[in-house]
């Protein structure tokens, strides 16, 4: 099988520095304000301030006051990657009230956190990351975001290092690409699809590598698709979610970097895809004959993954939107408007249950805040709009709707970032 080729020198570089370090570091992180009532009602709180490397893991926590311009951090590891998050819960209610989080960064080089208010999105015009006005998404991790721009370029806003900026592609235009883990990135290269290549690019080095696309399998076959990250760290580049001619191909990219080719059980155009935790990725719609939905299993004990259609009616609609909404449930949001959850871990059949609907919309994004807590956008009549849907209603969450566009993603490990349509870029913290 064909292998990612990728580069962790600079990670391993960074520990390594860490690790020879005698003296324990200081952190100054200046504390950014996302509104000016953001401690409204609050006054002087205790919240708590978690250290976590470079995995997730947490290395220490300590409690600190709040409102303050700066928070200091002390006994850390000079050159070690990692993220502060801090949580300020309301003394009123006990509920989170306030979160804040700073994105990978290396001990050493501080940046500032972002704090802002549980439920509400904010502005990041202060934040130390952009994102151009209509930049199509073609990834994100780890709180890192890619943006595939239209001129044949990529803007990479790394976290971590905090180098962003445009980065040449070649040829110049760009046909789809695709994170395969934290540092690398398959981009697939190429106007018609029919012909379409593939290069690496070390997010890292900066660095472009060929590479050949796996057995049985053309990068034609999947060009144009989107991409799901996977919790093992890898993705998935699905062909039939492309909106120009079906295809049945798929493309699994494992944590290591080996690509493995899939096949599903149809041929989809326009199709819908998410991950579901402990269960796989769900495929929806663009096929009129076939099940409306199949799931894949992401490494099983052979190393490759299964396909299996899920027993639902034919669904050849396009433009759906999915979205967790528990351990084993999906919510999908069509065009028209309607809301439906969708049972993934079903026998003989799958149920489909329908929610109050959404008024009608284009553009449909949507991404989980919670368990039964997702927010959908759209466009509806000429304007962005985000509606939060959970088990006791929806309703409208002000901020990012001037905008003539927009969409949604995951940003960080609790936020939820409106780009597009607009040249500042919108967080929501769920509560």
């Amino acid at each position: 099988m064909s292998r990612l080729r990728f580069c962790l020198g600079v990670v391993a570089t960074l520990f390594a520095a860490g690790a020879c370090s005698e003296a324990p570091v200081t952190e100054e992180i200046p504390v950014v304000l996302a509104t000016s009532d953001a401690f409204a009602n609050l006054d002087a709180v205790a919240g708590t301030l978690t250290v976590e490397n470079a995995l997730g893991a947490t290395l220490a926590t300590k409690t600190v006051k709040v409102p303050a311009t700066t928070l200091t951090v002390g006994d850390l590891t000079a050159g070690e990657v990692i993220n502060l998050a801090l949580r300020v819960t309301d003394p009123a209610d006990g509920r989170l009230a306030l979160v804040g989080e700073t994105g990978l960064f290396s001990v050493g080089s501080s940046r500032p956190m972002l704090l802002q208010r549980t439920g509400t999105f904010a502005p990041l015009t202060a934040a130390p990351f952009a994102l151009g006005d209509q930049a199509p998404l073609v990834g994100t991790s780890d709180g890192n975001l890619v943006a595939g721009l239209a001129d044949g370029t990529l803007t990479v806003l790394d976290g971590r290092s905090r180098r962003s900026g445009p980065i040449a592609l070649r040829p110049a235009a760009v046909a789809n690409a695709f994170l395969a883990t934290t540092d690398a990135l398959l981009v697939i290269e190429g106007s018609d699809f029919a012909r379409a290549t593939a290069e690496v690019l070390d997010l890292n080095a900066r660095a472009f590598y060929p590479i050949d696309p796996p057995t049985n399998l053309r990068f034609a076959d999947v060009a144009g698709g989107a991409t799901v990250r996977t919790p093992s760290g890898g993705s998935f580049l699905i062909g039939g979610t492309r909106t120009t001619t079906p295809s049945a191909r798929g493309i699994r990219a494992a944590s290591d970097g080996t690509l493995e080719p899939l096949l599903l059980q149809a041929s989809r155009k326009g199709a819908a895809l998410v991950q579901v935790p402990g269960v796989g990725l769900v495929v929806v719609g663009g096929a009129e004959t076939a099940p409306g939905a199949e799931l894949i299993l992401d490494a099983t004990t052979n190393g490759t993954s299964s396909i299996r259609p899920l027993s639902t009616n034919a669904d050849s609609r396009t433009g759906l939107a999915l979205a967790t909404w528990d351990s084993q449930r999906v919510l999908v949001a069509a065009e028209d408007g309607s809301l439906t959850l969708l049972d993934t871990v079903c026998a003989p059949t799958c149920p489909v249950t329908p929610l109050p609907s959404l008024p009608p919309a284009t553009h449909r994004t949507a991404v989980a805040s919670a368990t039964n807590d997702v927010l959908v956008g759209g466009v509806e009549a000429g304007a962005f709009v985000v509606h939060r849907v959970r088990a006791n209603g929806t309703s409208v969450v002000p901020g990012p709707n001037a905008r003539a566009d927009g969409r949604l993603v995951r940003a960080f490990s609790s936020g939820i970032l409106v780009v597009g349509g607009d040249a500042t870029p919108w967080l929501f913290r769920g509560e």
